[in-house]
């Protein structure tokens, strides 16, 4: 069994380093134009999937969390968009601005050695 990191969004750089550094595989959300619930059902359920970065909040990413939370998979806010959802604020396991994902500065790989030995 390979883990995985779902992502709604990663700069490639950053996804090749976490991949190098860490040995991890990640799985990216589909374009807006063609994401539905059954796509991202079929991710989300899968087992393989360990944790999730939502880099962007939007209708999307509010849809995705609440399924996440449902399927018990943890969860990674990198925006500080999450703060005007206060009730959605509850469903997320951590909340990490440094690591967001889209930025080649992301500290993303240093949280996610920090979140492994907790």
């Amino acid at each position: 069994m390979e883990p995985l990191i779902y992502v709604d969004d990663c700069q490639k750089e950053l996804e090749d380093r976490i991949y190098q550094e860490l040995g991890l595989k990640l799985v990216k959300r589909l374009p807006d134009s063609t994401w539905s619930v059954n796509d991202a059902m079929a991710i989300i359920t899968d087992p393989n999937v360990t944790l999730a970065v939502i880099n962007q909040i939007n209708e999307v990413a509010l849809m995705e969390i609440s399924l996440l939370h449902f399927m018990c998979k943890p969860i990674l806010v990198t925006h500080k968009a999450i703060e005007n959802y206060p009730l959605v604020d509850r469903c997320i396991d951590f909340i990490d601005y440094p690591s967001y994902m889209k930025d080649s500065y992301s500290k993303f790989i240093d949280w996610f050695k920090w979140w492994e030995t907790q």
